[in-house]
């Protein structure tokens, strides 16, 4: 009972597997980064019906999302009677806001999408575990002031965060009135193909900034390493499958890239 109840202090004096995990995650966004060039993950439109065994798109999200709400949130609860600053506690909400989204919210959202193939199910679920475990204990592990960096990155994951919410809800509208895939019109879609990922990108730059741990600054990376590759790939998609494609939208940043 004592290991149990003392387990964050022990994760404390374990800081250097922490970072060695952290260092890790770095080394697989990057190589992630250059694979995914070349070959786009096969969920989503790229889904192959020849994969042996999948699973519906809302169960696989929640499977794989869940680990960052619910660690997280133990950590939180927690901490609530420590002496964790304030600026800490808001990363920690915002940080569960976000997952609440993905993994309770989101799955309702998109019913309609292809299933998911086991293997990138299993990557996600262990991704996000890693991912949610090095961030939560860099976060209640280490102190931060509410200064201008701290603000500044707050209002980017906000932004981020709505763009990223928005931009979702109006592919899900889309797909209630029209079969099949289509031009998505409004809002950010005006400039780039993918602002849902342009939205994400910039909630975890946000969080990285307010965080200022190597931990916050590994998601952000991972984040962009996997979603610009795909947001490209996407880019290219509509271009090829819609002739009245518009030559001036982008793919992921809008006026840049």
């Amino acid at each position: 009972m004592n290991l149990i109840f003392n387990f964050p202090e022990l994760l404390k004096q374990s800081m250097t597997v922490v970072r060695f995990l952290t260092l890790l995650q770095i080394f697989c966004g990057l190589i992630i980064f250059v694979i995914l060039f070349f070959i786009s993950a096969p969920y989503g439109r790229y889904f192959k019906k020849d994969l042996t065994f999948s699973i519906n798109a809302p169960t696989a999200w929640f499977i794989m999302e869940f680990p960052s709400l619910l660690i997280m949130l133990v950590m939180t609860i927690y901490n609530l009677n420590k002496a964790s600053d304030c600026g800490t506690m808001i990363l920690a909400i915002l940080w569960i806001t976000h997952y609440f989204y993905r993994s309770i919210i989101y799955p309702f959202i998109i019913k309609r999408s292809n299933p998911f193939p086991f293997f990138i199910i299993l990557f996600g679920f262990i991704f996000n575990i890693n991912n949610s475990f090095i961030n939560s204990v860099y976060l209640f592990f280490s102190s931060r002031e509410i200064d201008l960096i701290f603000i500044i990155g707050i209002i980017l994951f906000i932004s981020g965060f709505l763009i990223h919410f928005t931009s979702d809800l109006k592919l899900k509208r889309l797909r209630d009135e029209k079969e099949g895939y289509f031009i998505p019109e409004g809002l950010l879609f005006k400039f780039v193909s993918s602002p849902n990922y342009f939205g994400e990108i910039i909630e975890w730059i946000g969080f990285a900034i307010a965080s200022r741990t190597l931990a916050g600054f590994a998601f952000a990376l991972f984040t962009f390493a996997n979603l610009a590759p795909r947001a490209l790939a996407n880019h290219r998609w509509y271009r090829k499958n819609f002739a009245n494609y518009p030559l001036n939208r982008k793919a992921l940043i809008p006026f840049i890239f």
